[in-house]
């Protein structure tokens, strides 16, 4: 590969990942609880949404074999990994580890299993109503029995097949009553919220270094989900925006959506930033819950939809030279047009933006620096909307 391209494409990835391994915190004050929530516990908190399952942070991809080798292993005694669940301030939990057996021991108690096409879009179910609010339809769901192998002997697992209601009462028992060893992660109550919601976000990334590998988007869809989370999820369906960043098959870890993320983080609250940036778009998303901002979530987004349908020509307007997408060319466009929002964007300026050579030194050195990015923007205002 040419070494300059491999540069540049090095360089871009870079712009999102340069302060994933920053370390938000210098002390640790949270505090971390065993508790041993049996089966039938964990059901209820589900039910009852206490155990919150953010509805667009991942999808159920559990097949019925995986998910009924984790019922038999509790029937059996086998030992599980343990969940890791945040407790928020208003009592509720998020979770942080164990969203695929969580499920699983849902769906085996309520009788019903998600069909492939439900699965993949799982994640809607907990939109604004708790999972016992879902209507099981046929067409979704299909019944929960236990598929399980033969012995190594070519007996049948006496398992096999059975749903939850066909359990003997022997083994409906060892279910019911078997203790989850599940560790509840609860930040100081006397800290100052921002350095909490760090703590609480260090305590994921950190969790999921070696298991899971959550990215830094899915970590805050469990930690700061609400309207303005849920607007940028619609946002992130608009059509143009497709056009622009590409398809969702090519976005595994919510990327896409922490770009929407940035680009209206900078723009509404750029008076207030200062790097690393993973910190500032955890602060604004912690801002975006504050009761005060409710009002005005729906105006950041409008306004973004009004900037796609602003644009002359979406396709291919935000490249970079390798015709890649470019988010600090788009985030630094944007930034402008909330204060020009009757003015259609020209792909011929944003080109001469994207190709000016001071605009391209800007992004070789501290990339995420405060005086880089109003480099950027400035020269926007200059070029772009001259």
């Amino acid at each position: 590969m040419n070494k300059s391209v491999e540069q540049k494409g090095i360089l871009q990835k870079g712009l999102l990942e340069s302060d994933n391994d920053i370390s938000l915190v210098k002390e640790f004050k949270a505090t971390v609880s065993p508790n041993d929530f049996n089966f039938t516990t964990i059901c209820d908190l589900i039910s009852n949404n206490k155990i919150e399952i953010p509805y667009f942070q991942r999808n159920f991809v559990w097949d019925k074999k995986q998910s009924s080798k984790l019922i038999e292993s509790f029937v059996l005694g086998f030992p599980v990994p343990q969940i890791y669940l945040y407790r928020q301030t208003n009592g509720k939990f998020s979770v942080i580890d164990g969203q695929q057996r969580l499920l699983s021991m849902y769906f085996f108690r309520q009788g019903w299993f998600p069909r492939n096409k439900r699965r993949h879009g799982l994640g809607q179910l907990t939109k604004d109503k708790s999972l016992s609010d879902e209507n099981f339809e046929p067409s979704n769901y299909e019944k929960f029995q236990l598929v399980l192998s033969p012995f190594y002997d070519g007996t049948e697992n006496p398992l096999n097949g059975k749903t939850y209601q066909d359990l003997s009462e022997t083994e409906k028992d060892l279910l019911d009553y078997r203790a989850i060893r599940t560790m509840v992660i609860e930040t100081n109550p006397s800290a100052n919220k921002d350095d909490s919601m760090s703590q609480a976000y260090e305590i994921y990334n950190r969790l999921n270094t070696g298991g899971t590998n959550l990215k830094p988007q899915e970590i805050r869809t469990s930690l700061f989900h609400g309207t303005f989370y849920n607007e940028l999820n619609e946002l992130n369906n608009e059509i143009i925006w497709r056009k622009i960043v590409g398809e969702h098959s090519k976005f595994k870890h919510m990327e896409d959506v922490e770009y929407l993320l940035r680009i209206i983080a900078l723009a509404e609250g750029l008076e207030f930033y200062k790097p690393p940036m993973n910190k500032f778009l955890n602060t604004f998303s912690l801002y975006a819950l504050k009761p005060s901002q409710q009002d005005k979530i729906v105006g950041w987004t409008d306004c973004f939809k009004t900037f796609l349908n602003s644009l002359e020509d979406p396709s291919g307007i935000f490249v970079n030279e390798n015709k890649k997408f470019s988010l600090v060319l788009l985030e630094s466009v944007y930034a402008n047009f909330i204060h020009h929002r009757s003015q259609k964007i020209s792909k011929r300026l944003v080109q001469s933006l994207r190709d000016n050579d001071e605009f391209k030194a800007s992004m070789h050195e501290n990339t995420t620096s405060r005086a880089s990015i109003l480099k950027r923007l400035n020269l926007a205002k200059d070029i772009v909307f001259k």
